[in-house]
């Protein structure tokens, strides 16, 4: 939780946020919407699984959370890394380097999450794939509706893009973590209630 807050801290230091009140009142609604469809859906599946089910379902649905907030978060970086390159010039070579070398990074790791997720989804026989894309998609759309109630307007000068370039480290760990975890996260799940 604390690296995702830090993680938030340095991407409000690289966009300004303002919310869009002609925008703001449609989106919440639409977001009250999809937020209350995609608890219902997963409170009424959770009642007819089995511990062990509901157990797994709870893994792929924790996991894919996180790579969908990665994936999100991806989006953002590269936008701002974008606007750095195009207002500065003279830095664009260095940030689009970091940034090709952060990508490839986070890129690989979230390649191998999604492969685990599929897996996991695989493995199942609680729940149709086209009910697993369902939720999965939900989730996506219900963070698409929460990030459009705010504008990001990335911040472009040249010392947002230098403490940008300073955190690129940091957030790239941040996410590959992040990202880590989702692989071990049912193994050792079952490891532990084996003991």
């Amino acid at each position: 939780m604390l690296r995702l807050m830090v993680l938030f801290s340095v991407l409000v230091m690289f966009f300004g946020f303002s919310s869009s009140s002609m925008a703001e009142k449609p989106a919440a609604e639409i977001s009250n919407a999809q937020n209350k469809a995609l608890k219902n859906k997963v409170s009424g599946l959770l009642k007819n699984l089995s511990q062990s089910e509901a157990t797994h379902f709870l893994v792929m649905y924790a996991n894919y959370n996180i790579y969908s907030m990665v994936k999100a978060v991806s989006e953002d970086v590269g936008k701002a890394v974008d606007a750095c390159a195009e207002n500065n010039k003279d830095m664009a070579d260095d940030i689009n380097r970091r940034y090709g070398k952060w990508v490839d990074s986070v890129g690989g790791t979230m390649k191998e999450a999604y492969a685990n997720l599929n897996n996991l989804s695989l493995a199942q026989t609680y729940l149709p794939q086209s009910e697993v894309k369902m939720i999965f998609d939900l989730v996506d759309r219900v963070r698409s509706v929460n990030s459009s109630r705010f504008e990001a307007l990335p911040v472009t000068t040249p010392e947002a893009c230098e403490f940008m370039l300073s955190k690129m480290d940091e957030t790239e760990d941040s996410m590959n973590q992040m990202l880590r975890a989702t692989l071990a996260s049912y193994p050792n799940l079952m490891k532990k209630n084996q003991k």
